[in-house]
């Protein structure tokens, strides 16, 4: 029996009348797991080292050795994988695969489950397919966006303010928590590495796809730790609407503190402050080393703020208005309460926001 292969775009999958999809990634784990399209899970057909070795046969001209070895290691995997795809195929409507190009991992697979009556499909172009999708049609998506943006000095609570946004069914941009990293130099403390850029810019067009026109975000700077924010999205910022969110200063120490102080790794936090040799004296830093060995969380927090974050982070745009941040719900709530039907009068929305 001939199979005949679904193959589809990235772009036709865009258009599908069900988006219930499932993306699988057939790609070796190290692979996956440095960048992937975002909700994919991995089913790989070749692990790392199995992959190595696939590669070097075929390259040193040993063709059908290498193709032997890479199915000989997969219908290890096949009764496993049958079993597991057998319930997702009922699970979603469609179950797309893709390796890195769309070659010989994915068709192969592909094939084998249709034969089987799963109905796979396969992603034209494999993984850099989408990458290229998503490089052209993130640019028209950030510019179709109005972007409210909340400025504030460390600690003031706008990520918190986000998440209520979002609870209260909001259009977000998280950047920090795409980047996985709060955007200073102590900003990466207790979360791990960071995605890569192409993760990255792939979590932003996923993350604003299919939200409101208008948008609600962080001010950030360029670069949060070592992510690049994508040129358009940068100017798109600092045309956007600027709101700016206080907090007392007490309140700001607490919240850093419930974020950072509690759970922190004394090496971890150590090496962070080292990192700010360049800003921050030797004497102070060693001074903080030693008040938290004394359980003086609060206190360096509190001279951090004074001494480098207020100073450094000045605020001097021209803001759209003040919101005082007494609880983040309530502040959450003001700004939405501006748009009494977001889909349809988001106009008029940003014009009376601009008025506050």
């Amino acid at each position: 029996m001939k199979i005949m292969y679904n193959i589809k775009s990235y772009k036709e999958i865009e258009e599908y009348p069900s988006q219930n999809i499932l993306f699988i990634d057939v790609r070796s784990e190290s692979e996956y797991k440095k960048e992937h399209i975002p909700g994919a899970i991995n089913f790989p057909v070749l692990d790392d080292s199995t992959r190595k070795r696939v590669g070097t046969l075929y390259k040193q001209g040993y063709i059908d050795q290498s193709k032997t070895v890479g199915v000989t290691h997969i219908s290890k995997k096949l009764p496993g994988y049958f079993s597991e795809l057998c319930k997702l195929s009922r699970k979603y409507d469609h179950l797309i695969f893709y390796c890195a190009r769309g070659g010989y991992r994915s068709s192969v697979l592909v094939g084998l489950l249709q034969s089987l009556d799963i109905p796979a499909e396969q992603l034209l172009g494999g993984y850099k397919g989408y990458r290229k999708y998503i490089r052209h049609a993130l640019v028209p998506l950030i510019e179709q966006k109005t972007f409210v943006v909340l400025d504030g000095l460390t600690g003031c609570g706008k990520t918190e303010i986000l998440k209520e946004l979002k609870n209260l069914g909001g259009t977000i941009l998280d950047l920090e928590g795409l980047a996985n990293h709060r955007g200073s130099l102590l900003g990466g403390l207790g979360l791990g590495l960071q995605p890569s850029q192409k993760q990255f810019e792939s979590s932003i067009y996923h993350q604003l796809k299919d939200g409101d026109t208008l948008v609600f975000t962080e001010g950030e700077s360029t670069r949060i730790g070592h992510i690049i924010l994508p040129r358009i999205l940068s100017q798109s910022l600092a045309n956007g609407i600027h709101v700016r969110v206080s907090d007392t200063f007490p309140r700001r120490v607490e919240r850093i503190y419930n974020e950072y102080g509690k759970n922190y790794k004394k090496e971890e936090l150590y090496q962070a402050l080292d990192s700010m040799e360049k800003y921050i004296s030797q004497e102070n830093i060693y001074r903080f080393k030693k008040l938290l060995e004394k359980g003086e969380t609060k206190l360096v927090i509190s001279q951090l703020i004074e001494g480098y974050y207020d100073p450094k982070y000045r605020l001097t745009k021209e803001y759209s208005f003040h919101l005082e941040n007494i609880d983040s719900k309530e502040s959450a709530k003001i700004l939405l309460g501006t748009f009494t039907d977001r889909s349809e009068n988001i106009e008029e929305g940003v014009r009376c926001l601009r008025r506050l």
